[in-house]
This record gives structure tokens, sequence and C-alpha cells, in this order.
């Protein structure tokens, strides 16, 4: 996978529904489409990544493993979104003050709601 494919897959992602919710904003769509455009900047060539299950995660959510092999196919500060080939799912980790990534607990379709958290 490129990056090319990585933007692809977002905006596959993008035709669906989103749960993404209108936080603070009069304009719900507007809010969707800045952050959408946010998204696809911010997307780079895909690189594997391990990331790493809380506690938290292990007990509320259905990562229970220690850690899961997954693409990062877009970076923000220490926000890094996350695609699972194999489920063809995204998810939100963050990276600690010490560069160990986290899953935040959560996996969808939804590449939006994943990224915004």
């Amino acid at each position: 996978m490129n990056k090319a494919d990585a933007i692809r897959i977002l905006e596959e992602s993008f035709l669906r529904p989103t749960s993404t919710p209108n936080i603070g904003t009069e304009n719900r769509e507007q809010y969707i489409k800045e952050n959408q455009k946010y998204l696809i900047e911010h997307s780079i060539e895909p690189v594997m990544v391990e990331a790493f299950t809380s506690q938290w995660a292990k007990d509320f959510t259905d990562f229970t493993n220690e850690s899961y092999q997954m693409l990062c196919i877009a970076k923000s500060e220490r926000r890094e979104l996350l695609y699972d080939e194999d489920n063809k799912t995204f998810s939100l980790a963050v990276r600690n003050e010490k560069g160990k990534l986290y899953l935040v607990g959560y996996a969808s379709t939804d590449a939006l709601a994943e990224w915004l958290g």
C-alpha cells in the first residue's frame, strides 16, 4: 500500500455516513468536510506500526491482545490513524512521551469518527 492507496481508502470511508458528532459548531456538514480535508492533508506513506492496548481497552473493547500490527496512514502530533487491512477498519492511537503507541480503544469503518476520537 502506498499513500495514494491510503487516501483512496479514506475517501471511500467518507462516502459512507459518519457518526462524527457536531461539537460546538452550527454547521455539521461544514465541520465534517473541513475535518475530512485535514485528515487527507495529514495522510502519510503507510508504515507498519505496533500499537499497544491499555488495560481499559482490554476490559471494555474488542482489543484484548497486548498489541496489534497495523498500518499508520495519517498522523498529526502524537495522534495516528491506523488501518487494519484484514478487518478493513480504522483505529486511533496516541504516542506517549516515550514514543510508545497506544490504541484509544475502538475500531470501525468510519475513518473520520475514529480520527476525531
